[in-house]
């Protein structure tokens, strides 16, 4: 059973199993977009799918940011517009609505 299978995520119809960003295709570790020591857990619209390069490495979210790393990868801003997150044109940040955030906290 993979992590994602654990924890009751899916990556989507067209892959299995493997990192978001289209043709990477290595296993993936389990980012937390806002993270555990904030509060939050293992929501489904705060956990995705990120390989180590793409998590952790040179070109990964943590040290791209959450708001480059969406311009560099459409599927990565499509999964964080399927998943309820908004876009703030004014502080050019991604954010959760209220409802959403009660509940990722919550988890």
């Amino acid at each position: 059973m993979s992590i994602l299978d654990k924890m009751g995520l899916s990556l989507g119809e067209s892959s299995s199993n493997s990192c978001l960003i289209l043709d990477c295709g290595r296993y993936p570790d389990i980012h937390h977009i806002m993270s555990r020591g904030s509060g939050a857990g293992d929501h489904r619209a705060n956990c995705v799918p990120l390989c180590r390069m793409h998590h952790t490495g040179m070109i990964g979210i943590h040290v791209k940011g959450r708001t480059r790393f969406a311009k560099d990868h459409p599927e990565f801003k499509k999964w964080l517009l399927d998943h309820g997150w908004e876009f703030s044109e004014i502080t050019q940040k991604w954010f959760l609505p209220e409802h959403l955030l009660r509940e990722v906290l919550r988890t």
